[in-house]
């Protein structure tokens, strides 16, 4: 009985050598895996060094490059937050986040979000502060999901359309406003030119009238002094400014 459970203990021993100390645990052989912390580790760098994450982060660069939200200083700040957040996650958080950030980004950098910025672009920076943080506070975009990202930029676009509606009624009745007066204008100028014309007929008529009355009294004053008048003597007429023929 010794001399057997003496050959036991060596094949169990050479199994553990060979096994590379491979422990039993209830019947079944455990493999010898790295400890946790290294295990982490790995999983950690190999996210950390994928192509998937390489092209996440390109994307980010991108997003950045072109966004219209935040300063200088808080893009700043937004990356030494984005930094120190990665550095504690463990490597399912890292895979979580990778997951998130490919999502927010696709959100970001779609046609609906490029037409938000071309239209913050041609806003002044006060302006579009008051757009984009009306409350003061400048929004996060790391901390919203993908579906939140969307329905922002649907509200964006909806108050777009209704201040583009509103826009577009004030020109109208700006435009309107700016038709009438004018042709307020342009019948006041026709009346004024009316009444120069009609003045202007008077006073020609008025004139032709005294010229008349005028003719017709030096006609009657010559029939009755043409008798005394001398036979070789010429009478010179004249007419005054008003139109009155004098003698």
């Amino acid at each position: 009985m010794g001399k057997w459970t003496s050959h036991a203990g060596m094949i169990l021993g050479l199994l553990v050598f060979l096994g590379g100390g491979v422990p039993m645990e209830e019947g079944r052989v455990v493999s010898a895996a790295q400890p946790p912390d290294a295990q982490e580790t790995a999983d950690r760098d190999k996210i950390l060094h994928s192509p998937r994450w390489r092209r996440m982060q390109e994307s980010l660069a991108q997003w950045l490059e072109v966004q219209k939200i935040y300063t200088a200083a808080e893009v700043a700040q937004l990356k030494a937050g984005l930094k120190k957040q990665i550095a504690a996650m463990s490597a399912t958080e890292l895979a979580d986040f990778l997951v998130d950030t490919e999502e927010r980004l696709a959100v970001l950098l779609s046609d609906q979000a490029h037409e938000a910025r071309l239209y913050l672009d041609v806003l002044n920076q006060r302006a579009r502060r008051r757009l984009v943080a009306p409350d003061g506070q400048v929004p996060n975009v790391f901390k919203m999901s993908a579906g939140q990202l969307r329905e922002e930029l649907q509200k964006f676009r909806d108050k777009r359309a209704v201040q583009a509606q509103a826009y577009a009624q004030s020109r109208r009745a700006q435009q309107e406003r700016v038709a009438r007066r004018a042709d307020l204008m342009k019948q006041q100028e026709e009346a004024r030119e009316e009444t120069r014309r009609e003045d202007r007929e008077r006073a020609i008529w008025e004139r032709e009238r005294a010229a008349e009355r005028a003719a017709a009294e030096a006609a009657r004053r010559g029939q009755a002094f043409s008798q005394y008048a001398p036979l070789n003597q010429r009478r010179q007429w004249y007419i005054s400014p008003w139109g009155v023929f004098y003698y």
